[in-house]
């Protein structure tokens, strides 16, 4: 029961965080939204006891976190609120979200709720047995939860794995969960996948049909490698979730000058930053769009709001890393990091092969599976051309400058230092890294006009099919 406790103060947490920071959106996203917040709250908690020289256990942190909710809660709100009518006007934002659910929406979510319980079910059955999990991750977790502090005994004897240059929110997320009496941490990787789709899911929501939102919600979800992932203990999922939240609320901002979401995606690029340092190019990309919003409104204030977001968590981690741990954050960067052509092709070749249109390397036919989840939305960029400067211009801006950084960090990684060669790279850290980008090209193909107006005739000619057949009895 310890660990429920654990996930409820993660939720609570986060969402009086959320609440004070002004952030009002719908109750089920707000979830999602809470549940990142909480868990990045808790790295917090764990650093602040490392700098002041305190170990941290399961009752401190619930001290933190039930004094926040203690300065945070609003208790005479809490007696004044009318849970009737709180109810009430949920249920109708709930019937107005699914409006006459037709029968092809409910299979593609019965659909996603199967997948999803045989993936929790093999998540939450086999040991972690990952080489990143068991090498840098679930060690350093359980390692933060033995000693109480994230500068543990395994740094000072370089046993801190690949990934322990990685800032602390995932492992400390682990240690979390071990501090509240969880057997598997796996049910980690299942709260970061289901929060990316919930937020995938009402972001689209806005802007087309429940089938249409179903229908790339379960794309999104079914894709194979990004599928397979939430069964296991790595931090690609949760940089997923992040960027996801990120991202999509910057696009929404944008769109609807919603304050909200430009708050939520300050928050989420701040703690995607904050779980591992090479997401880089998406807070730079989102940089550039925030910075094109700036000069077309005269809003200059959010530029130093979201660059604050962005090099405070970056610059302390780094600060960290080199006077605390005595490591380097670019200890993978040297005399081998330049741009070559054969470098060029190869990475080319595997973009390629991303796509499902081709082979590269040693790895059988279809092992990469990204097809559909990249070729549909090009298919649907294409058939939108009438429209390309007006729909969403942000999006593919976001999109190809992030995959540009992206690229290169990959290409100026020195092979030597790093250990491993460009090629097991590309089918491993860089292919993983793909996913955060699905949920954005999805989320553009599914909102663009050609798209929005193809569910749009499938919905009128589904109510119109449902209303003559109630005249005709």
């Amino acid at each position: 029961m310890s660990i429920f406790f654990g996930i409820i103060l993660l939720f609570l947490s986060g969402w009086l965080i959320l609440k004070k920071l002004g952030v009002s959106i719908q109750p089920i996203e707000m979830l999602a939204y809470s549940l990142l917040t909480g868990i990045g709250l808790q790295s917090f908690w764990m650093l602040l006891c490392d700098v002041f020289n305190i170990q941290f256990s399961q009752p401190l942190l619930s001290v933190f976190n039930l004094g926040l909710v203690v300065i945070l809660a609003d208790f005479d709100a809490v007696k004044k609120f009318n849970y009737e009518q709180w109810l009430k006007t949920t249920v109708e934002k709930i019937k107005e979200q699914f409006l006459r659910p037709d029968l092809g929406s409910m299979l593609l979510l019965a659909t996603l709720a199967g997948l999803f319980y045989l993936i929790a079910v093999k998540g939450m059955y086999w040991p972690t047995s990952e080489h990143d999990a068991i090498g840098t991750f679930d060690k350093l977790g359980i390692w933060f939860a033995l000693e109480g502090r994230i500068h543990v005994s395994l740094y000072d004897v370089g046993l801190q794995g690949a990934g322990g240059i990685y800032p602390p929110l995932f492992p400390s997320a682990i240690a979390y969960c071990y501090l509240y009496g969880g057997n598997n941490p796996k049910i980690l990787s299942l709260l970061f996948y289901i929060a990316t789709l919930v937020i995938f899911f009402f972001a689209l929501r806005r802007y087309t049909t429940l089938f249409g939102v179903s229908f790339f919600t379960l794309i999104l979800g079914w894709s194979p490698e990004f599928y397979s992932h939430a069964a296991l203990l790595l931090s690609n999922i949760p940089a997923a979730a992040y960027i996801t939240g990120a991202s999509l609320s910057l696009f929404i901002w944008w769109k609807e000058k919603e304050q909200s979401y430009f708050t939520l995606s300050c928050i989420m690029i701040a703690l995607s930053l904050w779980l591992r340092q090479d997401l880089i190019p998406f807070a730079a990309a989102g940089g550039l769009v925030v910075l094109w919003f700036a000069i077309q409104n005269k809003e200059w204030k959010k530029v130093f709001v979201y660059a604050a977001a962005v090099l405070i968590p970056f610059i302390t981690w780094s600060l960290y890393v080199k006077f605390s741990l005595h490591l380097s954050a670019a200890e993978r960067f040297g005399a081998g990091s330049v741009i070559t052509a054969a470098k060029l092709k190869l990475v080319s070749a595997y973009l390629w092969a991303y796509l499902g249109l081709g082979q590269q390397g040693g790895s059988p036919p279809g092992y990469f599976l990204y097809g559909v989840a990249f070729l549909l939305p090009i298919v649907l960029v294409f058939a939108n051309y009438k429209h390309l400067t007006k729909d969403w211009l942000m999006i593919p801006v976001y999109a190809f400058v992030s995959l540009v950084l992206y690229t290169l960090v990959f290409l100026l990684i020195d092979e030597n230092l790093q250990g491993a060669t460009l090629q097991s790279l590309m089918e491993s850290s860089f292919k993983r890294g793909l996913f955060c980008f699905m949920p954005i090209v999805l989320f553009y193909a599914a909102a663009s006009s050609f798209s929005v107006k193809m569910f749009g005739m499938l919905e009128s000619y589904r109510t119109n099919s449902e209303a003559t057949r109630d005249v005709l009895g």
